[in-house]
């Protein structure tokens, strides 16, 4: 990794009067940094992206220029600012039931598949909990159906403002057309006289737990063998060797014969993985 030191970037101007320009040496020390520390491929393409949010951590820490910042990250020894450096740079664009063909596909998997003791379900990028709600709503009706039906499900993420988001569970959900109407009676409860905002009910709560989880890191037992695993939407932020290996280490959590989801955009076809596709982005490991 360039160090700052060495390779100091120009100023351009003080962050109290404005944004900073991310000259092209910070960007690729910024790059590589963040590759260290998450496994977030960041495009050549988005130094404008990574300039706009990283002006964010200028203003907050108020440091003039992002030469500074080089700097304050490096003697952190607290780890502080990583996790705050990783919370601006993440992209958490989700909503309840996104890409539902996957909730339907499992809604109709458990109830053809009944049985008595739990579902384990890993939702492993759960951003700010959309997913994890959505499977739950899908796995309340199920039980409607078939009484002995029981189910668990973890979330995780890398961003832990968003899964402080995940805990308050409460969301901006007007006019939500992929959100049954009756899920709304059922599984949400209306702030005060504000209709487009509303908590989850404790109900659909009680089966879940969050946790703060980096894909990337070596440690792989989360301490369950999960039925389901949810990766989606999150295998491009990696590179292809890194995706392999995020995907290698969560199968080694995923029971025999159990599913693991990937993005509708996204395959696994370049890897190298013992993995039986079942459906449009859906595989099954050997039982």
């Amino acid at each position: 990794m360039t160090s700052p030191e060495n390779n100091p970037s120009p100023a351009s101007g003080s962050a109290l009067e404005g944004s900073q320009t991310l000259h092209h040496d910070d960007f690729i020390f910024f790059r590589q940094y963040i590759d260290d520390i998450s496994g977030i491929s960041i495009p050549e393409d988005k130094q404008q992206m990574m300039e706009i949010r990283l002006n964010k951590r200028l203003r907050a820490l108020n440091l003039p220029t992002f030469y500074d910042y080089r700097r304050y990250l490096l003697n952190d020894s607290s780890g502080c600012e990583n996790t705050a450096l990783i919370n601006v740079i993440t992209t958490n664009k989700t909503d309840f039931f996104r890409e539902i063909y996957h909730f339907e596909y499992l809604k109709q998997h458990f109830s053809l598949h009944p049985r008595h003791e739990p579902i384990f379900i890993w939702s492993a990028a759960c951003a700010s909990g959309e997913e994890a709600y959505s499977l739950a709503m899908i796995c309340e009706e199920v039980s409607k159906q078939h009484l002995a039906f029981q189910y668990r499900i973890l979330g995780t993420d890398i961003d832990t403002e968003r899964l402080n988001m995940c805990e308050s569970a409460q969301y901006e959900i007007e006019h939500d057309p992929k959100i049954p109407r009756h899920y709304y009676q059922q599984y949400f409860n209306q702030q005060g006289d504000d209709s487009s905002r509303a908590s989850i009910a404790s109900n659909l709560k009680r089966n879940i737990k969050f946790r703060h989880y980096n894909l990337t890191q070596p440690k792989t037992d989360v301490g369950i063998k999960f039925d389901v695993i949810l990766l989606r939407n999150v295998l491009y932020y990696f590179s292809k060797p890194t995706a392999e290996s995020v995907v290698s280490r969560l199968l080694s959590n995923l029971k025999p014969g159990g599913l693991l989801i990937i993005g509708l955009t996204e395959t696994l076809f370049h890897m190298d993985l013992d993995l039986t596709p079942i459906g449009h982005s859906i595989y099954q490991k050997p039982q």
